[in-house]
């Protein structure tokens, strides 16, 4: 079965051609429309345009029924009813004040409700409740109208919407120099280019973005050529700056400049400085220093606005990123910050490449110190590995041994915060230029340092210890120093000096083995247990006393012998009461039948406490 159909309908007179049409839409239609152009041009654009729409309906309407013979009067009342014929609304509460100057115009004030307001029902139901009323067409109708019929300009204002929440649609209408005189400017300017308009401003608008989404997308580019062609920071930087034709910064964390373009390193100093004074501070996690850590942030300085936005690593803030303008406009800022991000993004990267392989290049240089230490390669073997990391294992050394104190409370906390020490270390070494070999082992951070002099090994571990305690202020933080090295075959001895010094590091922070005297040299001896039998013997009634009453005397008794019999002195480190302190001595004395002040007897005391504490059978700390 087939069959085919042939109509053909039309209105041939050309008379009529030209004539104007109604259309049938519904409400759904225009609601619909209302939420496309909310989706293209943004709620906040939406207004405008819509209101002009209105408007411009406003107008036409009124010209056509003011080709009748209708007094003004009567215009104003078929106003609103024209309104309602279009079904814009189901119905209306009007009145309207005129007051005229002789055949002057000099006041128009119109009040009324709005039922049933089709663009209040469909903004809500398709776009929710909104915070600001939304009648915009209805508006715009309004003061097209009323514009029209009196032939001065007028505009409409809706004081509460349906549309918004409230219970009615009620508005206003008045003269615009009315507006303007009780600084309602912004009522009429936010309505006062035509619709052409706002379609060039959202065409410029969409022009921009798209120049700003290119730019982008050439800067991310570069950046993303640089890392790959494994560019350093600076490069980096100079590349950006052509770019953006902006100053840019990296800082570390403590704003001290590590690249810049576009501006003179004494100016940057002017601003680092300035700057350091408004950044937050640091805070303390699991015993390290953390930068106060914020996404993004503004400073406005002398001369300047300065965009900063930190540098992640690893989920750490490793520096800044700076970008500085004279201009404070928002949206510009805006589009600095893109620009900013991208290039912190980049940074990041960089950095992160170069902790990689740096903390790779370290951690190979700690496996191969531990083989070292453990001696578990022939002298040749190891000689020979040494060159391959560019390190002479003859040449004149010292060995240090940092102990510090690590009360967290999980293996992971621990495992974390050895991590932490030891990149401390890496990047302290680093930053000062000095090629050394680091291990850890337990609690301990084993150093190796070649070619230093003795004022210089001092220097360099006083400002070491004084990095730890920046970067980790809640440390307690140790050194014990061997002597002076001369190659490989003295390194593991060395390492044995180190570890006593440490151990008799009890009110310094640093003890080098060489300040220990003939003491250091008896106890480095191989008969060391043999120290610690006669110190059994010549301590026998103490050792017999319960281990906390027993601790708390050798102490009492160490650190008089080592304060010289000094009781103020003795107090204070104990810090006990002269009374208190007193009934112990006496009671030493008693226990060990010995005058704890002649010297003889005190020394060899002595002697055999510090073995104690290098056999860490007496803990002082």
């Amino acid at each position: 079965m087939s069959f085919m159909i042939k109509e053909k309908s039309h209105r041939e007179e050309p008379h009529i051609i030209n004539e104007e049409r109604k259309l049938a839409s519904s409400t759904s239609a225009l609601g619909i429309l209302r939420e496309k152009l909310v989706e293209n041009l943004g709620i906040q654009r939406i207004d405008s345009f819509l209101f002009h729409y209105g408007y411009e309906m406003g107008v036409h309407d009124a010209k056509e029924a003011k080709k009748t013979d209708k007094t003004i009067e009567e215009l104003i009342i078929e106003g609103p009813k024209l309104h309602m014929k279009s079904g814009h609304i189901q119905g209306f509460e009007h009145k309207c004040q005129v007051e005229y100057d002789g055949d002057q115009l000099k006041s128009v004030t119109g009040k009324g409700t709005w039922i049933g307001s089709y663009e209040a029902y469909e903004h809500k139901k398709r776009l929710g409740v909104a915070d600001t009323p939304v009648c915009y067409t209805l508006l715009g109708y309004s003061s097209g109208f009323m514009s029209t019929i009196f032939e001065r300009e007028l505009i409409a204002r809706e004081l509460t919407c349906t549309g918004a929440g409230h219970a009615e649609c009620r508005w206003v209408i008045r003269l615009k120099e009315e507006w303007e005189q009780d600084a309602h400017e912004d009522i009429y300017n936010q309505h006062s280019s035509p619709i052409v308009q706002e379609l060039e401003y959202t065409y410029d608008q969409l022009f921009d973005q798209t120049n700003l989404v290119t730019k982008l997308s050439t800067f991310q580019n570069l950046l993303t050529k640089e890392i790959v062609d494994g560019s350093d920071l600076q490069t980096l930087t100079n590349r950006a700056y052509e770019i953006i034709k902006r100053p840019l910064i990296i800082d570390d964390l403590k704003l001290d400049p590590l690249s810049f373009a576009g501006i003179s390193e004494e100016r940057i100093k002017v601003i680092d400085a300035e700057s350091k004074q408004k950044l937050p501070g640091h805070v303390v996690k699991n015993r390290k220093r953390y930068a106060v850590p914020f996404r993004k942030k503004i400073m406005e300085l002398d001369g300047y606005l300065r965009c900063i936005v930190p540098v992640m690593v690893e989920n750490e803030i490793y520096g800044y990123c700076s970008l500085l303008i004279k201009e404070q406009k928002e949206q510009q800022t805006k589009e600095e910050f893109l620009f900013l991000e991208h290039f912190a993004n980049a940074v990041a990267l960089i950095l992160l490449n170069e902790k990689t392989r740096f903390d790779s290049y370290e951690r190979m240089k700690g496996n191969f110190f531990e083989q070292v230490l453990e001696n578990k390669s022939s002298t040749l073997e190891l000689l020979n590995k040494a060159k391959y990391i560019g390190f002479n294992l003859n040449k004149p050394f010292y060995i240090a041994v940092v102990e510090y104190v690590n009360d967290v409370d999980s293996i992971e906390e621990e495992f974390a915060f050895n991590e932490h020490i030891m990149e401390a270390t890496f990047q302290f070494f680093n930053k000062e230029r000095l090629a050394v070999l680091s291990t850890l082992r337990e609690t301990n951070v084993i150093l190796y340092l070649p070619d230093l002099t003795e004022r210089q090994i001092e220097n360099v571990l006083n400002k070491y210890l004084q990095h730890l305690s920046e970067e980790f202020p809640q440390t307690y933080v140790k050194i014990g120093l061997s002597q002076n090295g001369e190659g490989i075959v003295e390194i593991k001895d060395r390492y044995h000096e180190a570890t006593i010094a440490l151990r008799l590091a009890i009110k310094k922070a640093i003890v080098s083995y060489e300040t220990l005297g003939i003491v250091g040299l008896l106890l480095n001896t191989r008969h060391l247990d043999e120290f610690h039998v006669m110190a059994k013997k010549e301590l026998k009634e103490l050792y017999q006393l319960k281990e906390e009453k027993r601790a708390e005397l050798l102490k009492t008794l160490y650190y008089f012998l080592e304060n010289g019999g000094n009781l103020e002195r003795t107090k204070g480190d104990l810090a006990l009461s002269m009374s208190g302190l007193r009934h112990r001595i006496q009671r030493l004395e008693e226990l060990l039948d010995r005058d704890l002040r002649k010297p003889s007897e005190a020394h060899s005391l002595f002697l055999l406490l510090k073995a104690l504490v290098v056999l860490e059978e007496l803990a002082l700390t």
